[in-house]
């Protein structure tokens, strides 16, 4: 039900600026009513789809009425209703857009405010050629939908930044800032929502970079972060949409395999190593073994482990395939001892 949530709203806001409409305000011969109101809403709560869902009700109603010839009818549809959503877009949405498109978006609206001003202003012409004769209710709708955003905007901006900021924060809490990976607090809060689902058999790795410190006190710190990035990229694609993938922390990673092909997760795991293996690196010639390699450890869920069991056992495996020599990928076994050794 929660993701039906928007669009409900955005209906119901749809009913409210329909209703809008029959409470009309006249000041002079302006006259003008609160229907882009709702249309806001729903467009700063749940986004510019939204806003568009909500628009879509009074459009047919205003239809329905109709009485002005075709050209204004829809000039004041596109003023009262599609232009509050694009404005509301514009203020709110701005971090997310591209500069690019961020200007136009500028472009667009003022140069059709400043238009109108003009249009009013020299009697309906701009440098002696006549323009349409749009009608003063129009125009009257259009500075209130204006003034209501402005006005809209400037209350919420503060709550705005303050989101953006928290949702920054939140994003740098659980993610690696190196690697774009999640970090190891990410990764567990992650792998417990998937394990304490009852999900079907699933596999826990840890791998490590062979020889770590010796390419950092070789290359410097720099060009080992280049590495770790390298690979962090290396892994994420190798896993596909088969699991996820985090740092652990220094040259150590860790993943949660919720699928593997066959069910032959050394296979896949071997996959993973040859991949890192297999790619270029700056100054790994140098490397003990001339490439730049992981060593792998991996435990089996069987529904009955704790992450931390799973993480314990993958780091027995993990150290077995350091010390037989590295570059190898192990699966760790319920009796405690590790089987199946790959490497190059």
């Amino acid at each position: 039900m929660k993701k039906y949530t928007s669009w409900i709203t955005a209906v119901f806001c749809g009913f409210m600026s329909s209703f809008m409409m029959l409470i009309p305000f006249r000041y002079n011969e302006f006259i003008f009513d609160l229907r882009s109101v709702p249309i806001i809403y729903a467009t700063y709560c749940w986004g510019w789809k939204a806003g568009l869902v909500s628009a879509v009700l009074p459009v047919i109603y205003r239809i329905y009425l109709g009485g002005l010839d075709p050209l204004t009818l829809w000039t004041g549809i596109a003023v009262n209703n599609i232009l509050p959503v694009l404005i509301c877009v514009y203020f709110f949405y701005r971090e997310k857009i591209h500069a690019t498109t961020y200007l136009k978006y500028t472009s667009i609206i003022w140069i059709s405010m400043l238009t109108s001003i003009i249009y009013y202003v020299t009697g309906r012409s701009i440098l002696g050629i006549p323009l349409l004769d749009f009608s003063q209710i129009s125009f009257g709708k259009m500075i209130f939908t204006v003034l209501t955003l402005l006005i809209f905007t400037y209350m919420t901006n503060e709550h705005i930044n303050n989101l953006i900021t928290q949702a920054k924060l939140e994003h740098l809490s659980v993610y690696d800032s190196l690697t774009g990976l999640l970090n190891i607090r990410g990764f567990k809060e992650k792998a417990k929502k998937w394990l304490n689902g009852g999900k079907n058999t699933s596999y826990l790795m840890m791998a490590d970079i062979d020889y770590f410190k010796t390419y950092n006190d070789t290359y410097g710190h720099p060009a080992g972060d280049i590495v770790l990035e390298k690979i962090g990229n290396t892994f994420r694609e190798s896993l596909q949409d088969q699991g996820f993938v985090g740092r652990y922390g220094g040259e150590e990673f860790i993943f949660l395999i919720r699928e593997c092909p066959n069910g032959d997760i050394l296979q896949l795991a071997n996959f993973i190593r040859l991949n890192v293996e297999n790619s270029l690196f700056p100054g790994q010639e140098t490397q003990p073994s001339g490439k730049l390699t992981v060593s792998i450890g991996v435990s089996i869920y069987s529904g009955v482990e704790t992450l931390g069991e799973l993480i314990q056992q993958a780091d027995i495996a993990l150290y077995e395939s350091k010390q037989s020599g590295k570059n190898k990928v192990t699966l760790y076994t319920n009796n405690l001892e590790v089987q199946q050794l790959y490497s190059s």
